[in-house]
């Protein structure tokens, strides 16, 4: 996913990571659906 698109969907953490194929088209509970496949490159503190 290039700089562009990630501004665009407000995705700008820096953490985020996208494979090759991010973009998914499938059906999800009947609706046909888009999503965006990535991965945290950390993982996030909890509070204590």
């Amino acid at each position: 996913m290039d700089n562009h698109t990630r501004k665009l969907l407000g995705l700008t953490d820096k953490e985020l990571q996208f494979d090759e194929e991010w973009f998914v088209e499938k059906e999800y509970k009947g609706v046909q659906a888009q999503f965006i496949k990535g991965r945290l490159g950390h993982s996030p503190s909890l509070p204590v």
